[in-house]
């Protein structure tokens, strides 16, 4: 029972790795050709890995845009924080600048980083699908 679950949760990479350590302590291949097929089957492993996130991004960005294509209160609520991180980030490429401009004094640091703004606008937008997406046609 063991041996089935651990094949289903890592889709038969550890039955390969297994398998090819077999016949590497059996002498019935060269340690080039073990380290080969433990390459290949890592890099299986990871192009079924990259596929599967990609999949769940896109299943999670659907089931988002259709929660918010049919609640108004959803819909309010994206559009006041997509305002609000914009407005954030307006400010801090105008207006700091502006106001060391006019008053000759710094604009107090925030004290974070803005950079979570810049994400959480590509995330309400849809950009982890896109990344993930681009990621897994690429191979």
């Amino acid at each position: 029972m063991l041996t089935a679950l651990v094949s289903w949760l890592t889709g038969g990479f550890v039955d390969k790795l297994v398998g090819l350590g077999q016949a590497y302590f059996q002498k019935q291949v060269s340690e080039a050709e073990f380290r080969a097929g433990v390459e290949k089957a890592t890099q299986e492993a990871a192009a079924k890995t990259e596929a599967a996130w990609a999949d769940a991004a896109k299943g999670i960005a659907a089931s988002t845009q259709d929660a918010l294509k049919s609640s108004a209160i959803l819909q309010r609520a994206w559009a006041a924080v997509l305002f609000l991180q914009v407005s954030v980030l307006v400010f801090y490429q105008i207006g700091a600048p502006a106001f060391v401009v006019i008053t000759g004094k710094a604009w107090p640091d925030p004290g974070v980083s803005l950079e979570w703004a810049y994400l959480l606008i590509g995330a309400m937008i849809g950009a982890g699908p896109l990344v993930f997406r681009r990621g897994s046609s690429d191979r």
